[in-house]
């Protein structure tokens, strides 16, 4: 028995041998899942446009500066609009919009040039100004400022480009384009046809019963003198003012007064009202007929106050730079436009709530008014107007 059990050791350590090699070996611990995909980091600075560089570096420091100071048309409408707009789009700058007319404007950057004092960063105004502020050496480069592929993409403009009024296309982009109001007139008292032609407003009927903004300050007045001296020549222009001033017209310098007259019957027809004062007082409910192009010798084209300028040391100067360029982009031309009831240049601004007789049409008759070389006071012309309307 003992020798049966010493030949089973061997056979029994041979069979634990076995078994061990057949044991399944045991599970392999699981991969190590790979890192997680780094996050997507911004790009470097020097990765990044130019123009979005040079856009980020302007806004921080337009924030330090807090606010920018522009001079624009009056009115509440379009402060209130503007305002509005601008603070929805940087809340953390201050738009300090004070109105005023453009012959207001060059005389309080003149008063502050003799002062050695600039207090105004940017100027919406008539491009029959420019010269003036050019004369006082007021005026910096507006076109090396505008960066925002929205505003400097020439598809999004009428004609495919930014308009200037001067001639090296640097000082004063022009942005809104009407036709101007030749005249304004009471519904009640005229028709249509009595003031449809140019040669019309000469009839005796008329005698001591028109009202005429001075053709001598900036504005409505003073463009279609121009456009009758450039565009009929001085023979005929020089014909039809003198039977003008023989028609012995009440000669105003205050848009509004002129217009309310009108609408409350004390004169018939405005020679020269004003676009954006006419407008405002429409929206306040008051009614007026209009007159945009003669059937005898067509209308004219003029930005109204819709032409920029950024003075010259201006203050805050990258506040400035903000504020154009977003005046310029769509929501700033929407704002502006809504505001004022003006076309703007810009393609893609909504146009549904402008009076049709304001917006150019195609193969219409328009002398463009805003023009450098349209914008000169030839001086025989300047001369029969103080001989013809001495104030």
């Amino acid at each position: 028995m003992v020798r049966s059990l010493s030949l089973l050791a061997p056979l029994v350590s041979l069979l634990l041998v076995v078994a061990a090699c057949a044991a399944p070996a045991p599970p392999a611990a699981p991969a190590a899942a790979p890192p997680p995909a780094a996050a997507a980091s911004p790009p470097a600075a020097a990765e990044m446009p130019a123009w979005q560089r040079d856009w980020e570096q302007t806004v921080a420091a337009a924030r330090q500066e807090g606010r920018v100071v522009v001079m624009g048309p009056p009115g509440d409408t379009i402060r209130e609009a503007m305002a509005s707009a601008f603070r929805k789009a940087y809340p953390d700058l201050t738009l300090e919009w004070s109105g005023a007319r453009g012959n207001e404007i060059v005389a309080k950057v003149s008063a502050e040039r003799r002062g050695d004092l600039t207090t105004i960063d940017v100027a919406l105004l008539g491009t029959e100004n420019l010269p003036a502020l050019r004369g006082l050496d007021a005026v910096a480069p507006v076109n090396s400022s505008l960066v925002l592929p929205e505003v400097t993409d020439p598809s999004k403009w009428l004609d495919g480009r930014i308009e200037y009024s001067d001639s090296e296309r640097v000082y004063n982009p022009v942005f809104i384009g009407i036709v101007g109001p030749a005249l304004a007139y009471n519904p009640g008292q005229v028709r249509p046809d009595e003031v449809d032609e140019l040669g019309k407003l000469l009839d005796p009927k008329w005698r001591g019963r028109l009202v005429m903004h001075d053709p001598l300050l900036a504005g409505s007045s003073l463009s279609m003198v121009r456009w009758f001296w450039y565009a009929l020549g001085p023979e005929r222009a020089t014909e039809f003012l003198r039977g003008l001033a023989a028609q012995q017209p009440v000669v105003d310098r205050e848009t509004r007064r002129e217009l309310e007259g009108v609408a409350r019957g004390r004169y018939p027809v405005l020679f020269g009202p004003s676009d954006s004062m006419l407008q405002q007082l429409t929206g306040e409910g008051l009614q007026f007929g209009m007159v945009t192009e003669f059937r005898d010798v067509g209308g004219y084209t003029t930005p109204s106050s819709g032409s920029l300028v950024i003075t010259k040391g201006a203050p805050h100067a990258n506040a400035a730079k903000v504020f154009v360029n977003w005046l310029l982009s769509r929501d700033g031309q929407t704002a502006y436009s809504s505001g004022l009831t003006q076309a703007s240049r810009r393609l893609d601004v909504p146009r549904g709530h402008l009076n049709p007789l304001t917006v150019p049409q195609p193969g219409g008759k328009y002398w463009p008014a805003y023009t450098e070389e349209h914008v000169k006071m030839p001086p025989e012309l300047e001369a029969l107007l103080r001989e013809l309307f001495p104030g």
